[in-house]
C-alpha cells in the first residue's frame, strides 16, 4: 500500500510538470510538443494553461520553472538512454528526479500557491480514485 500511494505521488508530480511545460513552452515562439501530439494535446495545453492562471503565476515564476522543466527533461532523457540500467532502475531514478523537480518547482511558489497546488492535486487524486471505483 505504501508503493501504491509513493507511485501515485510520482505519478502525480509528473503531471505537475506535464502540467507546466506545454505553458511554459508556449512563451516560445516553436509551439508546444503537446500541442502536436494526437488525442486531445490540446485540451491539455488549455488546462495547463489554467492551473498556470488559477496559481497566479509570475512571468519570472514561468521562466524559474521552465528551466526547471527543461533540466527534468534532461536528466529523464538521459536515464531513459541509459542502457546500462535495469528496467527498475530506471523507474527509480526517474522517481527520484520527479520528487526532487516537483520540490524545486513548489520551492518557487509562494505558500499561497503550493498550497493551491496542492489543492489541485487532491482533486485529481479523487477524481482518479472515482474513476478508478467506478
Amino acid at each position: 500500500m505504501k508503493f501504491h500511494s509513493r507511485l501515485l505521488l510520482t505519478a502525480c508530480a509528473c503531471g505537475v510538470f506535464a502540467l507546466f511545460a506545454p505553458v511554459l513552452q508556449a512563451q516560445d515562439s516553436n509551439p508546444p510538443a503537446v500541442a502536436q501530439r494526437p488525442g486531445g494535446g490540446e485540451n491539455r495545453v488549455a488546462i495547463l494553461e489554467k492551473v498556470a492562471k488559477a496559481l497566479g503565476l509570475t512571468d519570472e515564476q514561468k521562466a524559474d520553472i521552465k528551466s526547471l522543466v527543461e533540466q527534468r527533461r534532461a536528466k529523464v532523457t538521459a536515464v531513459r538512454e541509459n542502457k546500462s540500467l535495469s528496467l527498475e532502475q530506471k523507474r527509480e531514478q526517474i522517481k527520484q528526479i520527479a520528487q526532487s523537480s516537483f520540490q524545486e518547482i513548489k520551492g518557487i511558489l509562494t505558500p499561497e500557491q503550493a498550497q493551491k497546488l496542492e489543492q489541485i492535486i487532491a482533486t485529481v487524486r479523487e477524481r482518479r480514485a472515482q474513476g478508478q471505483q467506478g
